[in-house]
């Protein structure tokens, strides 16, 4: 899936590394209305290592990660795709989402950061746009990511 030449024989240079994803653009040709964007790598390799390398399983879970709603033109955040669309809405919800819950919960860090001017987009839009795997430890990922599939898959 990912890692399929044109004539259907797989590339050994390309099939346990995330080359061919780039290559191949698996999920823009999928869904062209998104595309492909920075940040989608590290998801789409995280699920890679979870999964074994099922390319085509990781895949299907990539498409239902974004699956992205709208009703009565408010966002919701009901996948990841609103994170790569144009004018990124669902990221820029996520983003002040977070800032929000880090005002609430961490006041000092967050006052600290506003006093000393640092942008939140300097540090905040790597978070989110790769669902924290590229700050965080996997360990940690693993857990959230469990949390993040609990909360947006259940009824």
């Amino acid at each position: 899936f990912f890692f399929q030449a044109e004539d259907g024989i797989r590339d050994p240079l390309w099939s346990r590394g995330l080359g061919d994803v780039y290559k191949r653009q698996a999920y823009a040709l999928y869904n062209p209305n998104v595309g492909y964007c920075q940040g989608m790598n590290f998801m789409v390799g995280f699920l890679m290592i979870l999964s074994g390398y099922r390319e085509e399983e990781v895949f299907w879970v990539f498409v239902a990660l974004t699956k992205y709603k709208t009703a009565n033109d408010q966002i919701q955040m009901n996948g990841i795709e609103g994170f790569y669309m144009d004018g990124f809405p669902g990221l820029l919800v996520a983003m002040r989402l977070f800032k929000e819950a880090m005002a609430i919960c961490t006041p000092e860090i967050k006052n600290r950061l506003d006093d000393v001017g640092f942008p939140d987009e300097l540090w905040l839009l790597k978070w989110i746009s790769t669902l924290f795997l590229y700050s965080l430890p996997m360990s940690m990922c693993i857990r959230l990511w469990d949390y993040f599939c609990l909360l947006y898959t259940s009824p």
